[in-house]
């Protein structure tokens, strides 16, 4: 199997997040899109990689602000088909963990917070406005292959 129908197939399970599905086709086209966009991963990226960049995009941005599904559930395919990415049943899981702070300057962002900034030296402390972002992931290596492991996002 290779990774593209592997990632169709886990795309395939977010139909049923979504309330329509049409609202599930424009995010799996914008998925597509910024998979294959060259440049930083914006959404008006993906829209034109898709290539919709001469159509309404209204739609697109407001799967993101109107449409009412839940973000956190799309990593749960992942999780239900974690077996399937082991060589066996009790393998051990390994997991990633990734923090990044994001530097914010206006005051009314909100989960915006002052903490510390990691680049400043030790004394005096520099306090920068800043978001905080956690990713866990889990590393899977191929199954009957050498080669790179890859790590699978489950939570953010």
């Amino acid at each position: 199997m290779t990774l593209l129908v592997m990632f169709e197939s886990l795309l395939e399970s977010w139909s049923e997040l979504f309330p329509q599905a049409r609202t599930f086709e424009r995010a799996r086209r914008l998925r597509f899109g910024l998979l294959s966009c060259l440049r930083v991963p914006l959404t008006w990226n993906a829209i034109c990689a898709s290539g919709r960049q001469f159509q309404d995009w209204s739609g697109d941005y407001k799967v993101f602000s109107r449409s009412a599904w839940n973000p956190h559930r799309l990593f749960e395919p992942i999780c239900k088909h974690l077996a399937r990415f082991l060589p066996t049943p009790d393998s051990p899981v390994f997991a990633a963990l990734d923090d990044t702070l994001c530097k914010k300057t206006g005051r009314k962002i909100p989960g915006a917070s002052i903490g510390r900034d990691p680049q400043s030296l030790p004394f005096p402390v520099n306090l920068m406005r800043r978001l905080r972002f956690v990713q866990l992931s889990i590393v899977v290596s191929p199954l009957n292959k050498r080669g790179p492991a890859r790590a699978l996002p489950v939570r953010f």
